[in-house]
């Protein structure tokens, strides 16, 4: 009934990969790519959340290899700290690093 939903609103269902100590069903973006990909449905994609992939010690180019799939991404640290909330440090230059890797991942994809 969601996927259906979704389908006829044009929107995206999304699975996010959360972190061993959190989910055993998707613990990675790769997890959660497959899942996406094994339902067959294209209102059905990914969702990478860097504080998710940072407790799994994920490469960011994870979000390289499945930009495809990826309809959002979450960005905050193991602090889970993120543009919403604060950032340690200097969060201009965190933020135009994130965003400039992201930027180029596309761009490359």
């Amino acid at each position: 009934m969601v996927r259906r939903r979704a389908r006829r609103q044009r929107t995206a269902l999304v699975i996010e990969p959360l972190n061993r100590k959190e989910s055993n069903l998707a613990n990675s973006v790769a997890d959660g790519v497959r899942l996406a990909k094994s339902l067959n449905r294209p209102e059905v994609q990914g969702l990478a959340d860097f504080y998710h992939m940072d407790e799994e010690a994920e490469p960011l180019d994870e979000l390289r290899e499945h930009c495809a799939w990826l309809t959002h991404i979450h960005l905050a640290d193991t602090g889970r700290l993120s543009a919403e909330c604060g950032f340690k440090g200097e969060p201009l230059a965190s933020m135009r690093e994130s965003t400039a890797f992201l930027r180029q991942s596309w761009n490359d994809a």
